[in-house]
């Protein structure tokens, strides 16, 4: 949008500080992000204007942005010193105000490929780990419930991280697509939001699955932990003999007649004592 006024003389002043005024009451209803106040070079006395009070304290009190691009690069005003940027020419404040459109599109493919390489990074660390975990599975009991709680908290992790990464790079995309469509409504700019949100939609269903799959996985070793568990089998009716310092009996052997047994059932522990010892018979 542009708005004439006169840029020197008497009334060039007023008549900015008016359209400054007038441009901000439509700020939302136009959608202006940024004002650019300028002109081209002439002399001191042609740019004072610039150096006006009241134009001064309407740039600071605007609502909107104001980028000051006065005369060349060597000319300076007190209205570049109140505005939020200094643009040496009139030409490079647009170049500062209109970011480049395949620059953004550069930079969303960007922020995707670095987002799947760390979630990718971050799986297979996650892997080796829940991977060692499996292989010291065959440590005492005792040790059985700590790295089953272990694996919980990895599997807690996994989705709190995938979920957070998943959110920031929704928010990104969506801000990166509002920004393009303010820059160039169109076809080309539908057709690009389109490649985002399948891009968008394949990353999550890519994600869903590996994570069902890890999901599954951390299943299959918690009943690999208690299929190990040696205390499981007394959910099924058996029972275990220990001797009187706590160790599990495997051999009558190791029993004599007369000792003190205890016997654990799944709803509590028989105190015993040996009568006799009986070898299998050899056939």
């Amino acid at each position: 949008m542009f708005f004439p006024t006169p840029v020197q003389g008497d009334s060039a002043a007023p008549r900015l500080v008016e359209a400054i005024r007038y441009l901000n009451s439509l700020r939302d209803s136009q959608q202006i992000d940024v004002l650019i106040v300028g002109r081209g070079g002439g002399s001191m006395e042609d740019l004072w204007a610039f150096n006006d009070e009241k134009l001064a304290r309407a740039i600071f009190a605007s609502n909107i942005p104001v980028i000051s691009a006065v005369g060349h690069e060597t000319d300076f005003t007190i209205a570049d010193f109140v505005s939020d940027l200094r643009a040496p020419t009139p030409s490079a404040a647009l170049e500062q105000a209109v970011p480049n459109k395949q620059d953004l599109i550069q930079a969303v493919s960007q922020k995707q490929e670095r987002l799947q390489r760390k979630m990718l990074q971050e799986l297979g660390r996650l892997r080796e780990h829940v991977e060692a975990v499996r292989l010291r599975l065959a440590s005492p009991v005792a040790m059985v419930q700590q790295y089953a709680q272990r694996v919980d908290d990895l599997d807690s992790l996994l989705r709190e991280r995938t979920l957070r990464q998943l959110e920031n790079l929704r928010s990104r995309t969506t801000g990166i697509a509002e920004k393009l469509f303010l820059l160039s409504p169109g076809r080309e700019l539908s057709t690009h939001r389109h490649s985002l949100k399948i891009l968008w939609n394949r990353l999550t269903r890519a994600v869903s699955l590996l994570h069902k799959k890890r999901s599954d996985s951390v299943q299959q070793r918690m009943d690999l932990l208690d299929s190990l568990n040696p205390l499981s089998v007394l959910h099924r009716g058996y029972s275990v003999t220990l001797d009187n310092k706590g160790k599990a009996l495997r051999s009558v052997k190791e029993v004599h007649s007369g000792e003190e047994l205890q016997v654990r059932m799944e709803d509590g522990t028989l105190q015993t004592k040996v009568v006799s010892v009986k070898p299998k018979q050899k056939t």
